[in-house]
C-alpha cells in the first residue's frame, strides 16, 4: 500500500472536493435549462373612458391626429392604420429616395400601398406642415 505524508493527503482530499464540486456544479446548471414553466394570468380590464380618445379604425392614433407623412420617423408611420413596420421602411425609404410627397395621394406609388390601404390612412395622413 502506498504511504502518504500528512501535506500530500490534504492536497489529494482538496482536489477531490474540487472535482466533485466541479461535477456537481455542470450538471446542476445543465437540469435548471430543461424545463422553465410560465404562467401568465389574463386580467381583464374594465372599459373606461379616459381624456384621451382614440379613434377604433386606428388604435395608435389620437382623434383628430393627423401625421405628417413627410416628415414622420418610422416609430409615427406604424401607428397608421395597415402600416406596419415594413411599409414604413418603404416609405422613408421612397421620400428618401424621392423626395417629398406633393399629395397624400402620391403614398400609393409606395410598394405595398394601394388604394385599399389609401383609405384606411388617408383621414389620418397629411403633407402640410
Amino acid at each position: 500500500m502506498i504511504k502518504f505524508w500528512s501535506l500530500e493527503r490534504w492536497v489529494l482530499l482538496l482536489t477531490l472536493v474540487f472535482l466533485l464540486s466541479t461535477v456537481g456544479w455542470f450538471f446542476y446548471q445543465n437540469q435548471q435549462h430543461e424545463l422553465t414553466r410560465i404562467s401568465v394570468a389574463h386580467i381583464e380590464k374594465e372599459n373606461t373612458t379616459s381624456a384621451i380618445k382614440t379613434s377604433e379604425e386606428a388604435p395608435g392614433i389620437l382623434e383628430g391626429e393627423q401625421i405628417n407623412i413627410n416628415k414622420a420617423p418610422i416609430e409615427d408611420l406604424i401607428r397608421l392604420p395597415g402600416i406596419g413596420s415594413v411599409r414604413a421602411e418603404h416609405i422613408v425609404a421612397y421620400r428618401e429616395a424621392n423626395g417629398p410627397f406633393q399629395t397624400i395621394e402620391d403614398i400609393m406609388q409606395v410598394s405595398g400601398i394601394g388604394e385599399k390601404t389609401f383609405e384606411k390612412l388617408s383621414e389620418y395622413i397629411t403633407v402640410n406642415e
